[in-house]
């Protein structure tokens, strides 16, 4: 749904909920993210920060730590801040490790090591990737993606890139079938990169265009610059 369409139905959704403070704290988890892809951070902040504390009042650690880690780590990286992002999602994943968690974990600590990739710390990635890997359920389609998008930046920036392209293939193949097309386009742009480092040409351009044509029909206004400029 694209943005402006999805902050509309949030807000008729915060309406009808009655009170119902999870109910609210999952439409403040979404609109930080919307109100981020339009390139109003401090709004979503606000939001992001008032979901979090909801879950906190409630006593639902856990969910209160995902919220913080998906939501502020995503805003941060569409903000610019990378190392507020991994801040912020180092501060998820240490607590979701501790509680055992694996569901929500297996997302974050490879969302966790693209945040890496992107300050050039591939050799730091690496581990939290294999972390990724061993946590995600087969069906976990999302974890299964983004922990293979993240092991193609390494294995790219280590001089592997025919391995390097397949495993990003791999990860653009099983996102397509998804509605999810906000990361959809993002791990095309990571997978454009991908073949940039392999010193391909054409390719890297086809890929940077799907992603772009996809951030435009979500409304991401922020990803959709950077697409460009790539």
């Amino acid at each position: 749904m694209p943005v402006e369409e999805a902050l509309h139905r949030l807000d008729e959704i915060l309406d009808r909920s009655g009170g119902d403070r999870m109910a609210e704290s999952s439409v403040l988890y979404s609109v930080g993210r919307l109100e981020a892809m339009r390139g109003r951070f401090d709004e979503a902040r606000v939001a992001s920060a008032r979901g979090v504390k909801i879950l906190e009042d409630l006593g639902h650690r856990p969910q209160a730590e995902s919220a913080r880690g998906e939501d502020f780590g995503y805003i941060e990286t569409l903000a610019g801040d990378l190392p507020a992002a991994e801040q912020e999602l180092r501060r998820a994943c240490d607590t979701l490790r501790a509680l055992g968690e694996t569901g929500i974990f297996s997302t974050l600590v490879a969302e966790l090591a693209l945040v890496l990739c992107e300050l050039g710390r591939f050799d730091e990635a690496a581990p939290f990737i294999e972390e990724s890997r061993t946590a995600a359920a087969a069906e976990d389609i999302l974890s299964q993606a983004r922990w293979r998008i993240a092991s193609a930046r390494v294995q790219a920036d280590q001089g592997r890139p025919n391995e390097a392209i397949d495993v990003a293939r791999q990860a653009v193949a099983m996102l397509e079938p998804t509605d999810v097309i906000d990361i959809q386009a993002d791990t095309l742009v990571q997978f454009a990169r991908v073949l940039m480092a392999a010193g391909k040409t054409a390719e890297p351009a086809r890929a940077l265009e799907r992603a772009l044509a996809l951030y435009r029909r979500k409304g991401n206004v922020v990803s959709a610059e950077r697409a460009r400029r790539c």
